[in-house]
């Protein structure tokens, strides 16, 4: 098994079965499942090109936060942090994504989630119970150099939730923010009224060099408690999927 990654990640990142996921290759051209660059969508007559204000979202994909990336602490393996996440988030139970609305926070424009769910937190506590020990510091959000700075104009509500939303542009100004969530509502207001659930989490490794983050493994949360459950849910993903990523 590699280690040949600087940082990991825990995101949600909706499948492909999901028309989000088809959305959010499109406007990123990164699919992380595959570990494949995609050419970018055609989004009408937004007034903003989506490749420039994604330039350091791209790296990443469209993704909820779940823990942000870190690098793990010296004697520490990708083998110790998979088997951590496995043993906490195996039994954590799949909880609804409440529904998603456009909104501007940390100067990003992002789908951000319309009211607090319990079960979210208590994923969120989880991953982080796994990775606490394991981290050389604690994560902050991905960086974005050379941004500028933004307001948090959104205020979402207290504890591990408010690290969760989707992000679908890197930094802006204010106002071009919302000028932004006014043409792209519309574009993606059927997406937005589809129901989701928090099934399973994502770990993604970072290669490092400015190189795009993939998903190593998915790991399924329960979707009955413990005691009802008759096994473990299974750990899956594309561990060996080995890419070279071209110049975007």
């Amino acid at each position: 098994m590699s280690d040949a990654f600087e940082r990991y990640a825990v995101y949600w990142v909706p499948k492909r079965a999901d028309a989000l996921a088809h959305f959010g290759v499109a406007w990123t051209g990164w699919c992380a499942d595959q570990g494949e660059l995609r050419k970018l969508g055609s989004f009408g007559d937004l007034s903003f090109n989506p490749a420039t204000i994604t330039r350091n979202l791209r790296r990443h994909g469209l993704h909820g936060l779940l823990r942000a990336p870190f690098a793990l602490a010296q004697g520490r393996s990708r083998f110790a942090l998979e088997t951590a996440l496995q043993q906490r988030i195996e039994g954590a139970l799949s909880c609804p994504i409440p529904r998603f609305n456009v909104a501007v926070i940390g100067g990003r424009v992002s789908l951000v989630p319309e009211e607090y769910d319990n079960g979210l937190g208590t994923v969120v506590d989880r991953i982080d119970e796994a990775i606490d020990p394991l981290a050389s510091v604690r994560a902050q959000a991905w960086p974005d150099p050379g941004g500028p700075a933004g307001e948090d104009v959104v205020q979402l509500p207290s504890g591990a939730a408010h690290r969760f939303h989707v992000p679908l542009t890197d930094q802006m100004d204010v106002n071009d923010a919302f000028r932004l969530i006014a043409e792209i509502e519309p574009l993606v207001a059927d997406l937005l009224d589809v129901p989701r659930r928090l099934t399973d989490v994502a770990l993604m490794g970072d290669p490092g060099g400015g190189r795009r983050l993939r998903i190593l493994q998915r790991y399924d949360l329960r979707t009955t408690p413990a005691g009802n459950a008759a096994s473990a849910m299974p750990v899956h993903g594309p561990d060996t999927l080995v890419r070279t990523e071209i110049a975007s």
